[in-house]
């Protein structure tokens, strides 16, 4: 029992699992706080963020608060996450820290803790007073007047009533007139302090009950029209202006009055005419607000008020104070930018001010454009760009241009993009077939630190397009199929500031893909495949294809015919015109042993590549015992090494028994015998009769566009 205590004691405080990690701590976090307040009230959600260094897989977090102790967050009681949510109260307050850990090679790996980041926790200011004042109990006008306790400084107070804010003004003291049909009620009141730059409400006053009788009002149509000249809204301190109640015509008026938020600032007991102007001669700070006007009349021995006018508002500004300072913003927002790049800076306003220009600063104090049109700056980011920036804005106040205080500091870091990385290809091939598989490695230059690397396909003017990978390494296999044009780059990426650095791109590297060679046709003469004893046999091998280095197999058996071996003998020749490549293997005197399956086959270099084919179909050669000597009359001499060529250039290839040419591209050297361009018209190949000892032979060569048609 004892030692289930002591172990899940050493577990509460992450004793056990660091002891098992020997491997060297983890960089240390950084707690931080939303919204960001030096203050905050009972009733306040906040949110505290364990912000891990970039780069670590982190695997779960803990918070801590001033006495060491695990909290967990409010939302859902678990821990974990990198957020921990609370509700300010004063029991709450103190220093919060956090840690987290990761998993290294198998074993987690524990960080420190975190500073501790205070989170301060007061209460509300103390609720003021409330009071209510009239000339005749019961009668209005009456003026509530709302106290703030003493030594605390109220910037605005708000009026309630039933619980509705009805006013929130800087003034303390609200009056009720007989127009306020629905006066009657209960009426509390706060006020607002600022506390380190926030505005703070105090908590409300005890409810006042107010209940009002007095004189009727005069209806709806009745109400006053209130005008202000000149129009504004906003003024400067000194300006002037008039306010003018206009009021239906009424044989007895009494009097107007002018308020401000619902406060007599002015009041005439006589009024000959039907309107009466209040004018301000001098504006002050203390002048804006919100102003109304109301008159009264005598009927039936009593006074009966009108309903207040519509409002109008007056801003005055002071002129001797400089507008508020601007913001300046970058897009895109960075921490470091690469040489080259395009950086935006916004000067942003606040508030509404009718802005005249703009100003942007660079390093000490140094006044580097001044604009009219718009609040950007357009920069290039350079070595010599770097450094601070900040902006101020100018206004026109009273026929003068004032310029606002300048806004804080922003700074632009620059810096070269990595080294590009090299792009390869394995396996490194002059051209590919369709279906191969090919692999691109992107390195790394020596002692560059890559955190992942992106594979990109350009395709002419289009945009680049990203390729997807299988994992973040440096590989990528593709499959060569046609129609996969382009070029291939590559990147690198690391961490670096919070933000993604990426090197510049790789060299340009293309993957040729060529369509299969077609399959050749395989042809016999006799057509029938039977053979006799001592009679001639020709086997021709046909493959559609232009100029280029060639080279033809025969096959007996499916074993590859080699020059010289039983009686084979194998040479070629090259035609200049066509766009048929064929080759024959002569046999003049055939005997038993030549029956077997025959079948042919080729290959081609493209581009330093020998690109095989398919094989032809397969022709069977028969034995004919029938002994023969005349092959369609025409005695041969000399033994048939050679058969080729077309028509009469047949009887001009005898003399080339024995020669070979190899063929080469166009332009390179040829060996033995020459080409021959062999005229369409002469193609079909005339009889022959031997009475040579049986050897074969065969030639490769390029004839005219017309067919090879080998009579029997």
């Amino acid at each position: 029992m004892e030692l289930n205590v002591l172990l899940h004691l050493l577990a509460s405080l992450q004793i056990l699992p660091q002891l098992a990690s020997p491997a060297a701590p983890l960089q240390v976090p950084t707690v931080i706080v939303d919204p960001q307040h030096p203050v905050y009230f009972p009733g306040e959600r906040l949110t505290l963020r364990c912000s891990a260094p970039g780069g670590e897989a982190v695997s779960s977090y803990q918070f801590y608060n001033q006495h060491g102790e695990r909290v967990f967050t409010e939302t859902t009681g678990l821990s974990g996450g990198p957020w921990l949510v609370l509700t300010a109260e004063t029991g709450k307050a103190g220093a919060y820290s956090c840690d987290y850990w990761a998993v290294r090679d198998g074993r987690p790996i524990y960080s420190a803790r975190s500073q501790p980041l205070r989170v301060p926790v007061m209460d509300f200011p103390l609720a003021p007073s409330i009071s209510g004042m009239s000339d005749s109990p019961g009668k209005s006008p009456v003026t509530i007047v709302c106290s703030a306790p003493q030594g605390h400084v109220a910037k605005r107070y708000q009026f309630l009533r039933q619980g509705n804010v009805i006013v929130s003004q800087s003034g303390a003291r609200l009056r009720l007139h007989q127009s306020d049909l629905d006066a009657t009620g209960p009426y509390t009141c706060s006020y607002e302090v600022n506390v380190s730059g926030r505005m703070i409400q105090s908590l409300p006053s005890a409810p006042l009950s107010i209940h009002l009788t007095g004189p009727s009002v005069l209806p709806e149509t009745f109400r006053p029209t209130l005008w202000l000249s000149p129009t504004g809204p906003e003024f400067t301190t000194g300006d002037s202006v008039t306010l003018t109640c206009s009021a239906p015509s009424w044989d007895k008026k009494k009097g107007f009055c002018f308020l401000k938020a619902g406060e007599e600032v002015a009041c005439t007991r006589q009024a000959l005419e039907d309107s009466q102007s209040y004018q301000i001669g001098r504006l002050s700070m203390e002048d804006s607000g919100s102003y109304t006007c109301m008159y009264w009349v005598a009927e039936l021995g009593k006074e009966i008020s009108s309903l207040e006018s519509q409002p109008i508002s007056i801003t005055v500004r002071d002129v001797s104070l400089p507008p508020s300072a601007p913001q300046i913003i970058l897009d895109p927002p960075k921490h470091i930018y690469f040489q080259g790049e395009h950086v935006k800076l916004t000067c942003s306003v606040p508030g509404s001010e009718q802005v005249g220009g703009y100003r942007f600063y660079h390093q000490r104090e140094e006044q580097i454009s001044e604009l009219d049109e718009g609040p950007w700056l357009e920069r290039v980011a350079m070595t010599g760009n770097a450094g601070a920036y900040s902006c101020a804005y100018w206004i026109i106040r009273s026929g003068q241009a004032i310029l606002s205080g300048k806004s804080d500091s922003i700074s632009i870091a620059v810096t070269a993009p990595p080294l590009a990385p090299k792009l390869s290809l394995h396996p490194k091939l002059p051209v590919y077939l369709p279906g191969e598989k090919v692999t691109l490695t992107c390195s790394v230059p020596h002692g560059k630190e890559a955190v992942g690397f992106r594979f990109h396909q350009h395709r002419g003017d289009q945009t680049p397009e990203e390729l997807p990978a299988a994992s973040r390494g440096p590989w990528m296999e593709l499959m060569a199929q046609m129609g996969n044009d382009g070029s291939y780059t590559c990147q690198y990426w690391r961490w670096e500031a919070g933000q993604e650095i990426v090197s510049e791109d790789s060299n340009s590297i293309t993957v040729p893909v060529s369509d299969p060679l077609p399959q050749p046709l395989l042809s016999v003469d006799p057509p029938s495949g039977e053979v006799s004893e001592g009679l001639p046999l020709l086997i021709a091998c046909m493959a559609p294809g232009e100029l280029g280095e060639w080279r033809f197999h025969f096959y007996k058996d499916g074993t590859e015919i080699v020059p010289r071996d039983e009686g084979f003998e194998i040479s070629t020749m090259e035609s200049i015109s066509g766009s048929m490549n064929i080759c024959l293997l002569s046999i003049p005197r055939a005997g038993p042993n030549n029956t077997a399956e025959f079948t042919c086959g080729y290959e081609k270099n493209m581009s330093g590549r020998w690109i095989q084919s398919l094989r032809s179909r397969a022709v069977n050669v028969t034995w004919n015992v029938t002994r023969n000597y005349s092959w369609r009359g025409w005695a041969l001499p000399l033994p048939l090494v050679v058969g080729c060529g077309g028509g009469g250039a047949a009887l001009g290839l005898l003399a080339l028994l024995g020669c070979c040419c190899r063929r080469n591209k166009k332009g390179s050297s040829k060996t033995a015998a020459g080409v021959i361009d062999i005229p369409p018209t002469h193609w079909p190949i005339p009889s022959v009769t031997t009475e040579e000892p049986a050897s074969s032979h065969n030639i490769c060569f390029r004839p005219p566009t017309s067919p090879l048609w080998i009579e029997p």
